[in-house]
């Protein structure tokens, strides 16, 4: 039988969920300093896993843009979460340097939230690279080809590492 107990501090006492976006190697909440008040993961067969994410407390009321301030330096959000930006995402429990990663994906859309009596959100959202996969109009044929040469030219095409 499993003891629940022993178990615990394996697992980061289990009520501590985590979790980390990076987007080019910045953490956006440790490196950043953003709030990042949720993250969504779906991953489902057949199809290509979505991801999104919500910034909050980034609008300047005075100038009327999305901004940040880093390491005392101002930081472009809309730069920062360019289309087509790699993004990295781990979700667990415990350390946030040590979460199992989920997703890596591109950034595909964002948006905006200007809730009544709030201040306004971005929402970021994105797909991995099957989405690219999908993009694609031009037939392709790999008559008398293993899979596995078919994958690499399939992975080098869409830069996927």
């Amino acid at each position: 039988m499993l003891n629940l107990l022993e178990r615990e501090p394996a697992y980061g006492d289990f009520y501590v969920p985590a979790f980390s976006v990076k987007i080019g190697g910045k953490d956006l909440v440790r490196d950043h300093f953003l709030t990042i008040p949720n993250v969504e993961v779906d991953l489902k067969l057949n199809t290509a896993g979505r991801f999104s994410f919500t910034v909050a407390n980034a609008f300047d009321l005075k100038r009327r843009e999305f901004v940040a301030e880093a390491d005392d330096r101002e930081l472009d959000l809309l730069a920062l979460f360019k289309l087509g930006a790699k993004v990295e995402i781990r979700i667990g429990y415990g350390e946030p340097k040590k979460l199992p990663l989920l997703m890596l994906g591109l950034i595909t859309e964002i948006g905006t939230s200007f809730a009544e009596g709030g201040v306004p959100e971005l929402k970021v959202a994105g797909s991995d690279p099957l989405y690219a996969l999908g993009k694609s109009n031009k037939p392709r044929h790999w008559e008398d080809s293993r899979d596995s040469d078919v994958v690499a030219d399939l992975a080098r095409r869409q830069h996927i590492n």
